[in-house]
Order: structure tokens, then sequence, then C-alpha cells
């Protein structure tokens, strides 16, 4: 018996309904509803979705266990807040690049512009990236890619972040320690240009990150 069958079984039970009733209701016959419950057959989508409205449960509650309906709702309500905080960071950077545009003009000290534009705001756009993908695969059933290779893409992109730490790392440290032989190196000018013109880029890393991350193994 799987634990569909077993599931309609339990919470026809908890109703009160007997099959005969649940059988007139999804017009079909007895037969196929003790099918249904004996797993013999699979309901389709489509009949899981009526079961689900007679019975007045949620279709997790029939395809899962009562436990793991219980752990998809907490993690949607996780995914929902982890999804608000974003959006909330993604306000306070809005009006902290703001001040800091006009901080710049007044003092003429382009330090804290630079982390910001090169350290914090690639860091949010690939946290945001990540969190919607998240978000979407809680709520609308996004999965992420599968294959032989997808490990090693995951990989490359977790190298690609890595690096670009790295190499922005000497610059970061140059603006509080003076050290004449820290040279900013060329690529990370190129960096900027880049992240200034297409910001969208830090997003779509994020969200390459979570298609590509290795699928969790099935219990």
């Amino acid at each position: 018996m799987s634990e569909i069958s077993k599931n309609i079984q339990n919470i026809r039970f908890q109703k009160g309904m007997s099959q005969e009733e649940l059988a007139e209701k999804l017009s079909v016959s007895p037969q196929t509803v003790f099918e249904y419950e004996s797993g013999e057959s699979e309901p389709s989508i489509d009949t899981l979705l009526q079961i689900a409205k007679i019975l007045n449960t949620d279709v997790n509650s029939l395809v899962y266990e009562a436990k793991d309906a219980s752990a998809i709702r907490k993690k949607r309500l996780k995914s929902l807040f982890l999804l608000v905080f974003t959006l909330l960071l993604g306000i306070i950077s809005f009006r902290l690049s703001s001040f800091l545009q006009i901080w710049t003009q007044n003092t003429l000290k382009t330090g804290p512009l630079f982390l910001f534009h090169m350290l914090i705001l690639p860091t949010y756009g690939v946290l945001a990236g990540y969190t919607v993908m998240s978000a979407s695969g809680c709520f609308l059933h996004t999965t992420p890619l599968a294959g032989k290779h997808i490990s090693k893409v995951h990989l490359f992109f977790i190298l690609v972040l890595a690096v670009y730490y790295i190499l922005l790392l000497p610059s970061c440290v140059n603006l509080f320690i003076n050290i004449p032989t820290w040279r900013v190196p060329l690529f990370i000018y190129w960096g900027i240009y880049i992240f200034q013109q297409m910001p969208a880029l830090s997003l779509l890393l994020g969200i390459a990150l979570w298609i590509t991350r290795p699928s969790k193994p099935a219990a």
C-alpha cells in the first residue's frame, strides 16, 4: 500500500465518510475507490485534487505523510520569511547607495562607495537570486537541473565567486592600509565597469548557483 492510498483511507475515516459516499462524489464506482485505497491503482492528479476538495484537505496531505506535509508548510514559511528579509535588504541597499553617493561627493572619499559597489552589492545580488529561486522551489515546485555534469557546473560558479572575492581582497585592504606595493589588478577595474553597467550579473549568478546545486538524496 502506497503513502497516497494510506492517506486517502485515513483521511476518509477521519471525515466519517464511506467508500460508497466518496465514490458517489467522485462519480466513480466503489471498486475504483477500493483500488485507490488498496494501492492497486493510483489516482490521477485531477482525481487527487477532487479527493482533496471532497475530504476538505490539501493535496500534500494526500501525497505525503502528515509529518511531511507539516514540514512542507514550515519550509514555505521559512522561505517566505527569507524572501521578505531579502526584499528589505534590497530597500536598505538602495537607500544606502544614495547616501554613499552624496557622502562621496561631499567628502571626496571613494572607499566606502567602492566597497558598496564591488562587495556589498554583488553579494546581495547573489543572495537575492538564490533566495528567489529557493522560494520558487517551495511554492512553484521548481527543481534544480539534473545531469551528469551539473555538480561540476555548480562548482565552477562557486569558483567564479571565490576568485572574484580573492581578487577584490587586495583593493579592499588597501583602502584601510596604504601599502604601495599592492596595486589594483586591471581585471578589478574591468569588474567595476561590468558590475556598474550590468548589476544583474550577480543576480544571475545566484540563480545559477541554485539551479545547479546538488540534489539532496531521497530519504
